[in-house]
């Protein structure tokens, strides 16, 4: 994992910081209008394809080359490749050195255009431009150059359409004007020669036409008025030759006279009516007002005549201004049937005159507007926010790359984990034995601790003294265990007991040795017999002097009790090879060898057989017909299964009778860890729970 991260942390602090600053702008389609005139170019639609194209004009080369120019990029040792001390790896498939003035510049505009992002805000009107640069403040240089590129580049394309517009009206309108006045001389010398002088006024009429107007409505007027006047006079006159006296006329009724001598009369019969009702009938008063009352009818009366007579006047001069009106009507008709001919032409004239000058006057109104927007043109984007230089930087995201390559590096730890473990081909647990080997697991003896009984800053204690030095240890249990599966599945006497394994490192002596010795202690006769010509490790680890051993029984040059050496600890016997350099072949398999085991096995109850390895070595094959059982042992982890199958299809084509078989050097931190699971690692709850194992206190009150 270490190996994997390492060199990844280093290339991540490795990678230069790159710093993105964004500036947005926006399609605004609401355009400001302060004169309301046509635009020479028109307002950019705000549609998602306009927009799109938008977006491709600011990463166009062209804005690109702008920025250059008016930030001098060219000169900035990020962008030009002359500048740099490092080259970069694509930088070696040209060489810098040979590149002229113009492919710098284009170097430049390329790298310039490969850090510039642009990209629509979602389905908003805004444009976000980002450049990425190693400077935050050069980043957001550069990103509010663009925009404001991209911004003076839509004016003066504007500002160009207008200009344009301008010089083609302006050179348009010269030739019109020179049409507009020949065709107005035109129009006018024909009036002139044909007396068809037209009013100034919006109708453009002639004299005649206008006066036949007149006189129509005049006419309309007067016989409107006489018709009026005659009825007025038909009413009065039907009503007087009724016998009526006139007092219901429309114009008895609004005369104010009338009315006013109606409301004198009114007051006099009010008059007349008290007087009556107070006085009799021939009182002066009220003769006196009876003849008021008659004097005031009378003038009534003579009020209706004169508004009768008055009527007849009016019917006689509306008739006299009717005729007058129609003959004057009459005289302006036959003049003017006179000059329709000439009137003819002069219109088609005047149609030409019109449409030249409408057409004239449509270039000029054209021509202002356009002169108008030179000063007013608007782009169709405004800033929305500038850049600004940003705090942290964009690229790399090292917390992000530092987790992905630790997550990349525990990864491939676990996965060289893995393969590891699939490498290995030992046996793990019990289940392991009697899964895969079909062998009851005895005993699991754990690796031994070197301090375990060896007194204050004494010496490391031997596996083998264990039993003796911490009768109470973990270690010393896992024989006792193996002494209990072992003797509990076989009580004949005299018991041999043959150790193999099938490869060599095992364990066999240490088993051998450390077996005899908790056999010995509980009192059993036991004698640990090396048979391992080639190894000879129980000479190694006896501390006594080797005087004679198996291989001078053998020969005849010495007996079993000159060859055995009794262990003073604990009184096991052993019987090593001796110091013997040569032994003739096959001589653990002679009649000799099966004589020494009789003898031995008439003095000892278990002969302990230390054999070398089964795979590597046939001698071990011969010798086990004589053995009462067979103790097989594999090594944690290291004993390839197939090494295993191997050594007990070996012992039970041979007709070996295996009690079990024994897992040693058991390392019970890594076997928990795995999840196996080791009986063990129980034992130091049991040893803090138990009184054997408890610090004796003192006893205050004694010390007292």
């Amino acid at each position: 994992m270490l190996i994997v991260f390492i060199p990844l942390a280093i290339g991540i602090l490795a990678i230069p910081l790159r710093y993105r600053a964004t500036s947005d702008v926006m399609i605004d389609p609401r355009r400001e209008r302060v004169v309301d005139v046509q635009q020479v170019l028109a307002d950019l639609p705000a549609d998602t394809s306009a927009i799109d194209t938008e977006v491709e004009i600011l990463k166009s080369r062209t804005l690109a080359e702008r920025v250059v120019d008016r930030l001098g990029l060219q000169g900035d040792a990020e962008f030009n490749p002359k500048m740099t001390s490092t080259r970069r790896w694509r930088d070696f498939f040209s060489s810098p050195s040979a590149l002229g003035g113009t492919d710098i510049r284009n170097l430049v505009v390329a790298r310039i255009m490969a850090r510039l992002k642009v990209a629509r805000v979602g389905f908003t009107y805004v444009i976000a431009i980002s450049f990425t640069a190693r400077s935050p403040t050069e980043a957001a240089s550069i990103a509010n150059a663009f925009t404001s590129a991209y911004l003076q580049q839509q004016l003066d394309a504007k500002f160009l359409a207008t200009h344009r517009a301008s010089d083609w009206l302006n050179a348009r309108l010269g030739g019109l004007r020179n049409q507009v006045e020949s065709a107005e001389q035109e129009v006018e010398r024909y009036k002139s020669d044909h007396g068809l002088m037209t009013l100034s006024d919006a109708e453009g009429a002639t004299i005649n036409e206008r006066e036949i107007s007149n006189l129509d409505a005049q006419l309309a007027v007067a016989r409107g008025e006489r018709a009026e006047a005659e009825a007025r006079l038909s009413a009065a006159e039907t009503q007087m030759a009724m016998g009526g006296k006139g007092d219901d006329l429309g114009e008895v009724l609004n005369s104010p006279v009338v009315q006013e001598l109606r409301k004198q009369r009114a007051e006099s019969a009010q008059n007349i009516a008290q007087l009556e009702g107070r006085y009799g009938p021939l009182h002066p008063e009220l003769l006196k007002a009876k003849r008021q009352r008659a004097e005031i009818d009378d003038q009534i009366n003579q009020e209706i005549s004169r508004i009768v007579s008055n009527l007849k006047v009016q019917v006689e001069v509306g008739r006299s201004r009717s005729a007058a009106v129609a003959s004057a009507l009459t005289n302006a008709k036959r003049a003017l049937s006179t000059s329709n001919a000439a009137s003819v032409e002069l219109k088609e004239l005047e149609r030409n005159l019109e449409s030249v000058r409408s057409l004239y006057q449509s270039y000029l109104d054209r021509f202002k507007q356009t002169s108008a927007q030179d000063g007013m043109a608007q782009s169709d984007a405004r800033l929305v926010s500038p850049a600004r230089a940003p705090l942290s930087p964009a690229f790399p995201n090292r917390p992000l790359l530092m987790g992905m390559a630790f997550l990349g590096a525990a990864m491939t730890g676990l996965l060289s984990i893995w393969i590891a473990e699939a490498r290995e081909d030992g046996l793990y647990a019990p289940n392991d034995l009697e899964r895969r080997l079909g062998l009851n697991c005895l005993s699991m003896v754990p690796l031994a601790d070197p301090t375990k009984g060896r007194r204050r800053h004494g010496p490391d204690v031997a596996p083998i003294d264990q039993i003796v030095e911490a009768p109470f240890s973990d270690f010393t249990e896992a024989f006792r265990a193996m002494k209990a599966g072992l003797f509990a599945a076989k009580t004949a006497v005299p018991y041999r007991l043959a150790v193999v394994s099938a490869l060599s490192g095992e364990g066999k002596s240490t088993t051998c040795i450390c077996l005899g010795r908790i056999l010995a202690r509980a009192g059993t006769p036991v004698v640990v017999v090396d048979c391992d010509l080639r190894r000879r490790t129980i000479n190694r680890l006896l501390a006594a002097p080797v005087r004679a051993g198996l291989l001078d029984i053998l020969l005849g040059d010495a007996q079993v009790d000159d060859a055995l050496i009794s262990d003073g600890a604990t009184g096991l016997q052993f019987l090593p090879i001796g110091d013997q350099l040569c032994a003739p072949d096959d001589i653990l398999a002679s009649k000799a060898m099966t004589d020494v085991l009789e003898a031995l096995s008439q003095r000892f109850a278990v002969v302990i057989l230390d054999m070398p390895p089964l795979l590597l070595v046939a001698e071990t094959r011969s010798l086990l017909p004589i053995s009462n059982g067979v103790l097989f042992l594999a090594r944690w982890r290291k004993t390839p299964v197939a090494a295993a199958k191997a050594a007990i299809r070996i012992l039970e084509s041979a007709g070996a009778y295996l009690p079990g078989a024994v897992l040693t050097q058991v390392d019970p931190r890594d076997m928990g860890r795995r999840g196996y699971g080791y009986p063990g690692e129980y034992y130091p709850f049991y040893r803090s729970n138990s009184s054997i194992f408890a610090r004796p206190r003192r006893n205050r009150r004694s010390q007292t």
